[in-house]
């Protein structure tokens, strides 16, 4: 969900943020309206910072699941079929 949030943090109108290739229309939606009934502040650049390495370690860490996962089920694959 970083993607999203990337796109939309510190926008002046959330509503141009272009969500369509990062979330399903339904959440696009949800999104979209929650932006134009809820009143927010723009980060600091010290937040917007902290945002971005946030995102870019959940970024690293679902790669490392995914890496893990599949050396995971190669496993069980050879134990399996031994």
């Amino acid at each position: 969900m970083c993607k999203p949030s990337l796109l939309t943090i510190n926008l002046q109108d959330p509503t141009k943020a272009d969500l369509a290739g990062v979330l399903p229309p339904a959440v696009v939606m949800s999104v979209l309206i929650t932006a134009t009934t809820t009143s927010g502040q723009t980060l600091t650049d010290a937040q917007w910072s902290a945002v971005e390495k946030a995102c870019d370690l959940a970024d690293k860490l679902e790669e490392a699941r995914k890496k893990a996962s599949k050396c995971f089920f190669c496993v069980i694959n050879v134990v399996a079929n031994e």
